[in-house]
């Protein structure tokens, strides 16, 4: 009996599983697009259905014209695209019509994009062509030769370790006999363990490999685009509309503000206006970087194109780190501190308490792989503070406009009861009206 419930319970689950809704796939053509955003690449598509593809003006976007299936994934409420399926890249030319009527085509060109370290934290750059063949390569040498230098480490490490205990047990046999053990100590003592090789910092983000794309730059502006095919026709489908569109303001300065007992949830400070309200227990860290004000729905779309947004709403976007700077704390009647970045590890606590720990990075006493989690300005708090006034300086010691900053510390109350008092008055009030109606009602029996 128990083999046929099993049985039974076993083909339930195949039919359950059997008639499980399955996402439609419908094969749609689609525009592919790598658009950069003001700090990085985003990789996005815009559905046969969508009608305008957001570009950032005067950079380096890429765009394919492809055939594959969509569905719609109801789990996070946006369209998917299934490329394993069917994914075939649609030959042509991109035909740009500008706002004054004049027609550009734009070929095919087999390109590839990545990002190097700068002085800014990193530039991207495209290469297209030939120049991109040989960036690739350039990539996939120094991938091999590192992956190559990293299988001889290891091999010279496990021979280090296997030395270390043959000497070492060799050490404890001569000793044992009561023998002179020295030679080998020496031997041992003289041995050096091999060093790791450092990984490859040509790229932040390696070359993407090469493929054949639309290199579209495009001047302020909305423009109509469509696919010609390669016999001259339009491809039918293809028709979108482009609006090429900048920053309102560059250059603004935020803070990712770091709690050193909040090391998990940090926050950002985008504008001057934004007052810092802590409790003055805890230290904080601040990083400060870049901005870029634009357009709520144009930026959104750009990262991706089903995004929603706010066409009438302007907002901060984070660009990158700002770099050799220094930072100045100035509180009231108190001279104005001067504060340089320094490297920090963070480690998590040990034993019951759990938490981290946030102390200076020590390039000494660190592990050879290791590297610092972060590299920001320490703001030291007290409770005796009330505010305090933070900006950054640039390389050459000028404030940087936009970069003020106030730290407003809030006393805790010293008698919270006091405050809770006044919400517990109507209980007190019914609790006392209670007890007068008991004390009627026992009195009018009595008398009677």
């Amino acid at each position: 009996m128990r083999r046929h419930a099993a049985a039974s319970l076993l083909l339930l689950i195949l039919c359950a599983r059997a008639g499980a809704d399955v996402p439609l796939r419908v094969e749609q053509l689609i525009y592919s697009v790598t658009a950069y955003n003001g700090s990085d690449y985003s990789s996005t598509f815009a559905l046969q259905t969508a009608d305008t593809i957001y570009l950032l003006a005067g950079t380096d976007n890429l765009l394919s014209v492809r055939k594959t299936l969509v569905y719609w994934w109801p789990l996070t409420a946006e369209w998917k695209t299934d490329t394993d399926s069917l994914n075939q890249s649609l030959a042509g030319s991109l035909e740009l019509r500008s706002p004054g009527g004049s027609v550009r085509t734009i070929p095919l060109q087999r390109a590839t994009y990545f990002s190097i370290p700068s002085s800014a934290g990193q530039q991207w750059k495209v290469l297209i062509g030939p120049d991109a063949d040989r960036e690739i390569a350039r990539a996939d040498k120094l991938s091999e030769d590192y992956f190559a230098a990293v299988t001889d480490y290891q091999k010279k490490a496990q021979e280090y370790d296997a030395q270390v205990e043959t000497l070492g047990d060799r050490i404890s046999e001569l000793e044992s006999q009561g023998r002179d053990a020295g030679e080998i100590a020496a031997r041992l003592s003289g041995l050096q363990r091999p060093t790791a090789p450092p990984a490859p910092d040509a790229y932040i983000e390696a070359p993407e490999q090469a493929q054949d794309v639309f290199i579209v730059n495009l001047a302020p502006g909305q423009y109509s685009a469509r696919l010609l095919a390669p016999d001259g026709r339009t491809l039918e489908g293809s028709d979108k509309r482009i609006v090429a569109y900048t920053q309102r303001r560059m250059g603004g300065i935020g803070y990712e503000v770091i709690p050193s007992d909040k090391w998990t949830r940090p926050e950002e400070s985008k504008t001057p206006a934004s007052v810092l309200y802590v409790n003055g227990t805890t230290d904080l860290y601040l990083r400060p970087f870049l901005e870029q004000e634009v357009n709520d729905l144009f930026y959104e779309k750009t990262v991706s194109n089903q995004s929603t947004g706010n066409p009438a709403l302007y907002k901060w976007v984070r660009t990158e780190q700002v770099t050799g700077a220094l930072s100045e704390a100035a509180r009231p009647g108190k001279e104005t501190v001067t504060i340089v970045e320094h490297p920090f590890i963070v480690a998590q606590s040990t034993g019951s308490g759990l938490g981290y720990t946030i102390a200076p990075f020590d390039p000494k006493t660190a592990a050879p792989d290791q590297s610092p989690s972060m590299i920001a300005f320490p703001v030291s708090l007290k409770s005796a503070d009330r505010i305090i006034r933070l900006r950054t300086l640039d390389s050459r010691g000028h404030p940087i406009a936009g970069s003020e900053r106030q730290i407003r510390i809030v006393a805790r109350p010293p008698l919270l009861i006091l405050w809770a008092l006044p919400a517990f008055a109507p209980v007190l009030a019914m609790v006392i009206v209670f007890i007068a109606r008991a004390r009627r009602n026992r009195m009018k029996g009595n008398l009677f």
